[in-house]
């Protein structure tokens, strides 16, 4: 279990690949302070993503 800004859950490791770019932008918001780590920032990056989806087919359902 880990705690994370969603709350406490279980983690699956999960592998995936990005650019070059994006890694440098995920590096600098963590030497900011913005997250603790790049594992951090990805796992808040799904949750937000799978948060929009989520809204986005209540959206559909409700037309």
């Amino acid at each position: 279990m880990v705690q994370g800004r969603g709350g406490t859950y279980d983690l699956v490791k999960v592998n995936f690949r990005v650019s070059i770019e994006d890694y440098n932008k995920m590096l600098e918001l963590v030497k900011s302070g913005e997250y603790s780590s790049v594992s951090e920032l990805v796992r808040h990056a799904v949750e937000l993503l799978v948060s929009e989806y989520k809204s986005l087919d209540a959206m559909k359902g409700s037309r």
